[in-house]
């Protein structure tokens, strides 16, 4: 009996209390990627929504972001790993084209819960099966196996080059994956492999591109060319990089790779002191929202202290700190340990 007082009272006190969801599709997918603070109470409300309409495909959005955002903070409770496999396997079965989806919480990591990732892989082949054709499926299931399951990422790729061969969007993801998969190789000759397979795709995107798209790909297009020994080429992409005059906002980004990456030549060239110089040069950009995010790149650095050139990458070290405010304690943790004599472990910085 008392929860059959009760029920009405909360639902009153929802519809009052909690966060107010929006209907149309571009206010509701604003108002998920802006909505990733919900404070607790305002994430439970949410869940005793759900009970009563399970379709509310927008607060199940605001959910998994929350879900998977906190992780960062803290690690996620068994209850909240359950929570947001929970949404996950309900978005594929019924709406497997939400937008939340194609977004890092729209993946079970096998780790963390190998039953819901299972369960998800099923779900995301039925789906493949039902509607082999439907390119929002395809994107999205490919997504959920990325980082665990590359084979099936690249196929459901492949997939949807075959039926969508003149947008860009196919071979730039194939690029991306081959990449990842090439740092991450057991051996030189299957990183070489790798390297000229994402090259090719990248390439492709190139070809398929406007003049402004172009502009975007020069970084992954040096850096595949380089991965696969493709000196000559990566040279080029490097130096269109650094030719580009473009005040956007992301020309830092051009600044910093164009010139790591004619350092990397440079190097394996045997040219030490053309590869300072061009460490120098990319430690000088201005900066750019992913670099003054996530950090610059660690690799010429390293390499260069393999070879005994502490003084300068202490100086890459001192220009990167102007623009990477974020990584400021990791920079001086780094310092000091080239100052003892050691490689520092640059982790996900290379």
């Amino acid at each position: 009996m008392r929860l059959g007082y009760l029920l009405p009272l909360c639902l009153v006190f929802l519809a009052c209390s909690g966060p107010k969801l929006p209907t149309s599709g571009e206010d509701a997918d604003a108002r998920i990627m802006s909505d990733l603070d919900l404070t607790p109470w305002e994430a439970t409300l949410l869940e005793m929504k759900l009970k009563l309409d399970p379709h509310d495909v927008v607060a199940r959005s605001m959910l998994l972001e929350y879900y998977f955002y906190r992780g960062p903070k803290k690690l996620p409770s068994r209850t909240e790993i359950e929570a947001q496999s929970k949404h996950i396997l309900w978005l594929i079965r019924n709406r497997p084209e939400a937008e939340v989806l194609a977004r890092p919480g729209g993946t079970i990591d096998y780790a963390l819960d190998p039953k819901g990732y299972s369960e998800g892989k099923k779900a995301w082949m039925d789906q493949w099966q039902g509607d082999p054709a439907n390119l929002k499926v395809l994107d999205h299931a490919a997504k959920f196996f990325l980082h665990q399951d590359s084979d099936l990422a690249i196929e459901l790729l492949q997939q949807g080059q075959s039926l969508d061969g003149n947008d860009t969007y196919w071979p730039e993801q194939l690029g991306f994956v081959y990449s990842l998969d090439a740092k991450h190789a057991d051996s030189l000759e299957m990183k070489t492999e790798l390297a000229e397979k994402a090259l090719v795709q990248y390439e492709r995107a190139y070809d398929l591109s406007d003049e402004v798209s172009r502009f975007f790909l020069l970084a992954d297009l040096a850096r595949a060319a380089l991965m696969a020994n493709e000196y000559e080429k990566a040279t080029g992409y490097a130096n269109a990089m650094l030719a580009e005059d473009s005040p956007d906002r992301n020309s830092g980004d051009h600044i910093h790779h164009g010139n790591l990456v004619l350092g990397r030549i440079a190097l394996a060239e045997g040219d030490i002191e053309e590869a300072k110089r061009r460490l120098i040069a990319a430690g000088k950009t201005t900066g750019s929202p992913s670099l003054n995010s996530f950090g610059p790149k660690m690799m010429l650095a390293k390499e260069l202290l393999q070879k005994g050139e502490k003084e300068v990458v202490l100086e890459y070290f001192r220009l990167c700190a102007r623009f990477w405010e974020l990584g400021q304690d990791r920079l001086e943790e780094w310092s000091d340990l080239v100052q003892a004599n050691r490689v520092p472990d640059f982790g996900g910085s290379l």
